[in-house]
């Protein structure tokens, strides 16, 4: 009760949104966590709402999942969904867990849209898997990209007594144009 009635007290902060994760995951409700975790969502100075998430509808079978983006200017009518074009659409890449962020110092054509997102380079691989963490970013409202992946040091995540906690991937520019924080 206490997760469900969280992410009601600061609608408007993704990380609110996020947050009951904690608790759905400390009792035991994996389904609950995963769904607060899937989507992500942000607002540029224009007042478009971009919202992330993974899915797997552009994937033969659903063998694993991209991450896909619609927007909105008035949070009623949204745009088809699209797969942002991190790779190719028959690799086997696993995307997961993305955080979106907008610098609301920019709109429209000229937005600034950065997204962090999990993955494994192989989905389905058992007990190799090499976590790698990717971002993508856009200075034109997401017109054009560019792609930056590295491992992950699965080492360096929050310890708890139920194991490593990963968390959604999120973005915030701070103080202006260009000034962005990946937690």
């Amino acid at each position: 009760k206490a997760a469900n009635r969280y992410s009601e007290i600061a609608p408007d902060a993704p990380h609110a949104l996020h947050m009951p994760s904690h608790i759905f995951t400390r009792v035991g409700h994996w389904k609950e966590s995963v769904e607060s975790n899937k989507v992500s969502a942000e607002v540029d100075g224009g007042g478009k709402v971009y919202l992330v998430w993974h899915d797997c509808r552009f994937r033969e079978g659903c063998a694993s999942n991209d991450v896909v983006m619609t927007t909105s200017t008035d949070g009623v009518t949204w745009t088809p969904v699209v797969r942002i074009p991190i790779d190719p659409v028959n690799s086997t890449v696993d995307h997961f867990l993305p955080g979106v962020g907008a610098d609301r110092a920019t709109s429209g054509g000229g937005a600034h849209i950065a997204v962090g997102y999990y993955y494994y380079p192989v989905s389905n691989c058992g007990g190799s898997c090499q976590l790698t963490y990717g971002f993508i970013s856009s200075l034109d409202g997401g017109a054009t990209t560019s792609v930056t992946q590295s491992p992950v040091d699965i080492e360096s995540f929050v310890l708890s007594r139920d194991g490593r906690s990963l968390a959604f991937a999120a973005q915030v520019f701070r103080g202006g144009p260009d000034t962005l924080a990946s937690t």
